[in-house]
């Protein structure tokens, strides 16, 4: 199994991890270089994601086999957040 960690928030994993969005793009990086607040970055980590999915993510999945399994770790919204 190799994860994909598709969450620029989360720094600590209890297994290695296969590829890292931090990688690609830092929130703290982006909080810092263009005064963004945790949400706004999280939100400008993922537009940045989307718009390399063919280069970055692309590039990186050409290295498994198709009877590789592979799991992503993405961000998720709790709902007391959304003030649900």
């Amino acid at each position: 199994m190799h994860v994909f960690n598709l969450d620029p928030v989360v720094e600590h994993f209890n297994n290695p991890v296969a590829m890292d969005i931090r990688e690609l793009i830092s929130l703290d990086d982006v909080m810092e270089e263009l005064g963004m607040r945790s949400n706004g970055g999280l939100i400008y980590c993922m537009e940045h994601l989307k718009e390399n999915l063919d280069d970055w993510l692309a590039e990186e999945l050409d290295n498994y086999l198709d009877d590789d399994y592979l799991g992503f770790y993405y961000p998720v919204v709790k709902d007391d957040a959304l003030g649900f």
